[in-house]
């Protein structure tokens, strides 16, 4: 078997780039527009960034590939019809922007509903 060649390395991150943008979706701007969310995302959107949502299982592949997010500018949320709670949504929001962002101010009051949207997030993964 032979080494990935970096043509080949850039084909598949190109197509990787092309799925995340079809299996994620822009935010709405209703819940974008929501007051704690645009307040903690200001400064990302600010610098050029989105805010993308995805369902359970596409949240789970894309939420955690720091580098796309990053390559992408864009931040994956989990889509509302799975039913988080605004503080959850913030929760999960906030964990992002501190990957992507280091300036981003640490936020301990939402520890656990962070716990919690996992949690959820996990549930809704399984099918439960």
């Amino acid at each position: 078997m032979t080494r990935p060649t970096a043509i080949s390395r850039r084909l598949a991150e190109a197509l990787g780039d092309v799925t995340f943008r079809l299996t994620t979706a822009r935010l709405s701007r209703s819940v974008a527009g929501r007051a704690e969310i645009a307040l903690l995302s200001e400064r990302w959107r600010a610098a050029g960034g989105s805010l993308r949502i995805a369902g359970p299982a596409w949240f789970a592949v894309w939420g955690r590939d720091v580098q796309r997010m990053r390559r992408a500018r864009a931040i994956v949320l989990p889509a509302p019809w799975i039913g988080l709670t605004d503080t959850e949504t913030l929760a999960i929001l906030a964990d992002q922007l501190r990957r992507l962002d280091p300036g981003t101010p640490e936020t301990p009051w939402l520890s656990n509903a962070l716990v919690s949207a996992r949690a959820r997030l996990r549930a809704a993964l399984s099918g439960a």
